[in-house]
């Protein structure tokens, strides 16, 4: 029993050495730690130029307008951003709020599109100016004539109540005459006054066109014929026609008395002659 229990330690000692000899020539197996996958560098995007037509300078395509700011249109964009703001806000101060057209064609812009390819400032005179001419399609929409305010509200009245009173500021005007009240006039009367102070300032203009004032009283002065010399019928002064020169010298001492650019003027022959001025004298 002694001599089987030894055997069973040493055939146990026997396989342990084994296994651990196999263990040694076995070589180790390396962790390999998982690697990221490594992206390809990304290309970089090459942009197009192109020559804008209005400023003559080569820009990137990302100076121009897309065709998602400016759709109505069946080009490209050939004028580039700045030019385009440009020419809209010209294109806004100089013209009616629904004719602001495209820099490259005869097509109005849209709503949106000016929104798109004007600054703020800009586009707030084009938005009112849409908003008013949409109130102004309204035939009882009015506007208070105040050069101070720009309210207005519906008159549904009419001509029929003459009278306009802005709730805003209180500013009266005259519906029929489109005028400032005028107070104490019918409005016959009042247009009455404008055609007299009309025909007043057209006869004012043509009394200037063919008459002079007298240079003493300032009366005006026609002459239908003779000579250039006149006499005031007010207050007899005589001067020339021409260059309203006082004529009395000019009847005393001679033509010389006329001024230098009237056909009258002569020198004076008995005028000395100026002397030269000396030459500086040198040493």
């Amino acid at each position: 029993m002694a001599l089987l229990s030894l055997w069973c330690v040493s055939h146990a000692i026997e396989a342990t050495m084994i296994t651990l000899k196999r263990r040694a020539s076995t070589p180790p197996i390396e962790t390999v730690e998982p690697v990221e996958p490594v992206e390809p560098p990304k290309k970089k995007r090459v942009l197009s130029r192109r020559t804008c037509t209005v400023c003559d300078t080569n820009k990137g395509s990302n100076q121009f307008p897309s065709s998602t700011k400016v759709s109505s249109h069946d080009h490209g964009a050939n004028v580039c951003r700045a030019c385009y703001m440009t020419h809209i806000q010209f294109e806004i101060d100089s013209k009616m709020w629904d004719q602001v057209a495209c820099p490259e064609c005869a097509v109005h812009l849209g709503y949106e599109e000016i929104k798109n390819m004007t600054n703020a400032e800009d586009f707030s005179k084009y938005d009112e100016a849409a908003f008013r001419a949409a109130l102004s399609a309204d035939a009882e929409f009015r506007y208070c004539m105040s050069a101070t305010c720009k309210s207005g509200h519906c008159h549904p009245a009419g001509i029929d109540e003459t009278t306009f009173c802005c709730r805003e500021c209180g500013h009266k005007h005259c519906v029929s005459c489109e005028a400032n009240w005028h107070e104490g006039l019918t409005c016959a009367q009042y247009q009455h006054s404008l055609q007299r102070a009309q025909e007043e300032e057209e006869s004012q203009q043509e009394i200037a066109k063919i008459s002079k004032p007298c240079p003493k009283c300032r009366v005006p002065i026609q002459k239908n014929n003779g000579c250039d010399h006149m006499t005031c019928s007010r207050c007899s002064y005589n001067f020339c026609w021409i260059c309203s020169a006082d004529y009395m010298p000019v009847l005393r001492s001679g033509a010389h008395h006329h001024n230098m650019g009237c056909h009258w003027y002569r020198p004076d022959p008995f005028a000395r002659p100026v002397a030269a001025p000396a030459a500086p004298a040198t040493i």
